[in-house]
């Protein structure tokens, strides 16, 4: 499994482009080789105290490779995703990736396998959605890893577990992310960046089922973020832009209701926006700000 071994050099890259006939190997094919020599790859704990088998690096090469394979199987025959044998193969995939998110892995390792979870997952998302239904409380432990990306890819597998659960059952979930940043001013940024993201993601996913969130809890989502736009700093600010503009991608954002009174969400975040955008901040504000501008867009509403 030497490093060199899995990853095509430029020169190589370029024999490929030149050999059609180049191929990877089939991912059920690797994976029955690598599971018969460590069985253990496969064991996992929902504490993630499991032992891994080989260093950080070896891995994150392993991981890459049979992500290879993958892609490379789904771009052949599309049809793959409905294959019991193929999506058998992706199931043993993940519990392989599950594996590798062990306490003890390496912030590099750790990312890499949540975001080959989210490369299974735009392929076959009703399959990553069914899988991780069991382990909603696995993922919400991930949401404040130390890792940024690993965050966002938990928040993202959070959104897309949604897409299986009752719409009752979404909405208790949100309303205990909404819980958590309510109760304590004392979060750790990571925790409060991971909560933030599967506000935006989860009530993005239920907001493309009609009917799937009540409006009373949709109003109560629509107030964290804003409130978390306009009280908090830069960082955490242009994170809960995101999330608002997740969700209003996929579902018109509605006034925002204060006692009686009633409030457009973009109107009201113009000065804070105008604030921010005045002085540089980073890529993440550039993201949301962009974000927000597609949604400024469809609704009809400039910032001045």
């Amino acid at each position: 499994m030497a490093h060199e071994g899995l990853f095509l050099d430029k020169d190589m890259g370029r024999s490929r482009r030149q050999n059609t006939d180049f191929k990877y190997p089939k991912l059920g094919e690797m994976l029955e080789y690598i599971v018969k020599q460590q069985p253990k790859l496969l064991e996992s704990s929902e504490m993630r105290e499991q032992k891994l088998l080989f260093s950080s690096k070896m891995y994150v090469a392993m991981i890459n490779f049979l992500l290879k394979c993958f892609e490379s199987e789904m771009e052949q025959n599309n049809s793959l995703g409905r294959s019991t044998e193929f999506l058998s193969s992706v199931e043993t995939m993940c519990l392989l990736l599950e594996h590798a998110m062990a306490y003890e892995g390496s912030v590099e390792l750790h990312a890499t396998a949540s975001k080959a979870l989210i490369t299974i997952g735009s392929y076959l998302p009703e399959m990553i959605a069914s899988h991780y239904v069991p382990k909603i409380s696995w993922l919400k432990q991930l949401m404040s890893h130390v890792d940024l990306d690993t965050r966002e890819s938990a928040a993202r597998l959070l959104g897309i577990a949604c897409s299986a659960i009752p719409p009752a059952t979404s909405s208790d979930l949100i309303s205990e992310l909404l819980s958590a940043i309510s109760k304590t001013n004392n979060l750790r940024f990571e925790t409060l960046h991971g909560i933030l993201c599967a506000i935006g993601y989860t009530t993005a996913e239920c907001m493309s089922i009609a009917a799937a969130i009540p409006g009373t809890l949709f109003q109560k989502i629509l107030k964290c973020l804003t409130d978390v736009v306009i009280s908090e700093t830069a960082t955490l600010a242009s994170i809960a832009m995101q999330a608002l503009g997740h969700i209003g991608l996929r579902a018109p954002l509605p006034p925002l209701v204060d006692d009686s009174s009633s409030v457009d969400i973009l109107i009201l975040l113009n000065e804070k926006l105008s604030k921010l955008l005045s002085v540089y901040v980073g890529q993440r504000l550039r993201m949301s700000c962009l974000l927000l501008g597609r949604l400024c867009h469809f609704c009809g509403v400039a910032f001045l």
